[in-house]
C-alpha cells in the first residue's frame, strides 16, 4: 500500500502508542502556564547531562509513513541468518555497542561517522516487532539530539552495511552486536 512503512520483505503499518495524543494535549496546556517552565511527560533533562532518557513522542495505532511527525525514527524486523532482529525504517540492520553504560553513548565523533546512531524526534515501530513499545526510548546525546534506545542500548547503524539485510557490524571488535526483534542483542 502506498505510503505505509514498508519492511525489508512485506508492508506494514505501524502499531504505536496513544502517547502522542497525550504529548499533543500537554503542549497545548504548555500554551496556557509559564513559558519558561514546560511540563514534562517523562524522567527530567538536561543539555549537561548527555544520558538522560527523554519521552518519546509516538503516532496512534494505524499510522502511516505519511502520516508520522516529522524527525520519527522507524523501527521494524527483518529475518537474517544470525536471527530476526531489528532494522531501521529504510531496511538496515540495527546494532548495539556493548560499553554503553546506562543509555549515555560514548560513540561520537568517528565512531558516530562509523556508527551512525538511529536519531529522531519520536519513535515508530511496525506491526510484529515483538518488543514491548515502552521498551523503546530516547536518549540525549552530547549533540543535544535524540537517539533511539531499546531496553537502555542506544540504537546503530554500521557505516559498512550498504545494502538491507546485511549484519557486517556483528560482532566487531567484539563489543558491536545486532539486535534481535527480542529488543536483546545477538551475540552468537
Amino acid at each position: 500500500m502506498p505510503g505505509r512503512i514498508a519492511a525489508p520483505h512485506r508492508h506494514q503499518t505501524l502499531t504505536l502508542p496513544l502517547v502522542i495524543t497525550l504529548a499533543l494535549s500537554l503542549l497545548a496546556l504548555a500554551g496556557c502556564g509559564s513559558a519558561t517552565s514546560p511540563p514534562s511527560a517523562g524522567p527530567a533533562t538536561s543539555a549537561a547531562d548527555p544520558s538522560a532518557t527523554v519521552t518519546a513522542p509516538t503516532a496512534p495505532p494505524g499510522a502511516t509513513e505519511g502520516t508520522l511527525p516529522a524527525g520519527t525514527a522507524t523501527i521494524d524486523q527483518a529475518t537474517l541468518p544470525v536471527g530476526t532482529v531489528l532494522v531501521d525504517g529504510t531496511g538496515f540492520v540495527l546494532y548495539a555497542l556493548t560499553t554503553d553504560n546506562g543509555g549515555a553513548s560514548p560513540c561520537i565523533d568517528a565512531c558516530a561517522t562509523a556508527w551512525p546512531p538511529l536519531i529522531g524526534t519520536g519513535i515508530g515501530v511496525a506491526d510484529g516487532v515483538p518488543v514491548t513499545p515502552g521498551k523503546f526510548t530516547l536518549v540525549k546525546r552530547p549533540d543535544g539530539s535524540t537517539q533511539v534506545a531499546v531496553d537502555g542500548h542506544p540504537l546503530y547503524r554500521y557505516g559498512g552495511d550498504t545494502q538491507q539485510g546485511q549484519a557486517g557490524g556483528q560482532g566487531v571488535g567484539g563489543v558491536w552486536f545486532v539486535v534481535g526483534a527480542d529488543g536483546n542483542l545477538i551475540k552468537g
